[in-house]
């Protein structure tokens, strides 16, 4: 994707709330997700997958078959592989190829060099230009040499900042909360904005799984950050992360209103907020937002808006 001139990123509205990761190697897993309102399913063949040869290959004829057979009801499909250099990373390509999805999550890119390996194994797997890559930014490396893996091939679509591995090579400690990963997520978001490219990251509950509003919390931040989606580890995250994505019934009539207020004005108070361009721009989208979602006919707010 070509940056926008001046370096002010500003990538089509796209709808990808949330992305389920999947297990690779489950057949009834992979299958169920077809039916999980999740926007993006990621079937997972590195690290959801146990290290040996023959869980592997499970997983690699999973994907093929479920690609084959599953309707995933209009859902975003993406595949990650094995990382580049290791025993199973080729035999991953010619599978993603084979099998056809949206993307290729290539795991633990480390510098521009092992993106362009993965692009040169796709072409060479014979994959046409329609096959993207959402490089996994998950490591110290791969933060500090972000900018030179979002430039080093046109195939790359969206960055994917992964908490798990990022603190491991940090020497970090895991936190139910995201605050303390605020630099790194504002430079990866900042990378793919200024490249004109999409960035969704991770909401993980370590401490209990079943603590939802520890999902919504990490949502809420990336949200209010920019981030397009985040990826979620449970089915029961999905409603959590796409709610939150989704505009509400009060921020769209809002956003309404101002566009109303600054017809033919540069500034407004209204009960004390200001409103003026800046304000409209983030109105303007997400009424765009809305609209592609449906919540807006014509111009007023759709009654199941919540």
């Amino acid at each position: 994707m070509t940056a926008p001139p001046e370096g002010l990123g500003e990538p089509e509205i796209w709808i990808r709330r949330s992305t389920l990761v999947v297990p690779a190697d489950r057949g009834r897993m992979v299958e169920k997700s077809a039916t999980i309102p999740t926007d993006v399913v990621m079937l997972d063949m590195e690290d959801a997958v146990v290290y040996t040869d023959h869980a592997k290959g499970e997983a690699r004829a999973t994907v093929l078959a479920a690609m084959r057979s599953i309707d995933f009801s209009g859902k975003e499909v993406i595949v990650r592989v094995n990382q580049v250099g290791s025993p199973w990373f080729r035999d991953d390509v010619e599978t993603v190829v084979a099998a056809g999805p949206h993307a290729v999550v290539p795991a633990k890119i480390t510098n521009a060099q092992d993106l362009m390996l993965v692009d040169a194994a796709l072409t060479a797997a014979g994959a046409g230009p329609s096959l993207k890559i959402w490089p996994g930014i998950e490591t110290v490396g791969a933060v500090l040499r972000c900018r030179e893996i979002a430039a080093a091939s046109e195939r790359v679509e969206l960055l994917r900042f992964g908490i798990g591995d990022y603190t491991v090579t940090m020497h970090g400690q895991f936190s139910d909360g995201n605050e303390h990963l605020l630099v790194p997520l504002t430079q990866v978001l900042s990378i793919a904005r200024d490249a004109g490219l999409f960035a969704t990251a991770a909401t993980v509950v370590f401490s209990d799984i079943h603590r939802l509003d520890f999902v919504r919390q990490q949502a809420v931040l990336l949200r209010r950050l920019g981030y397009d989606g985040a990826t979620v580890i449970h089915p029961s995250h999905v409603g959590e992360v796409n709610e939150v994505f989704t505009p509400t019934a009060a921020e769209i009539e809002w956003a309404l209103h101002q566009e109303d207020l600054l017809a033919g004005s540069a500034a407004v108070l209204v009960d004390d907020r200001l409103v003026e361009m800046v304000t409209l721009k983030l109105a303007q989208r997400t009424l765009a937002i809305a609209r592609k979602l449906g919540l807006i006919v014509g111009s007023s707010v759709r009654a199941n808006a919540s």
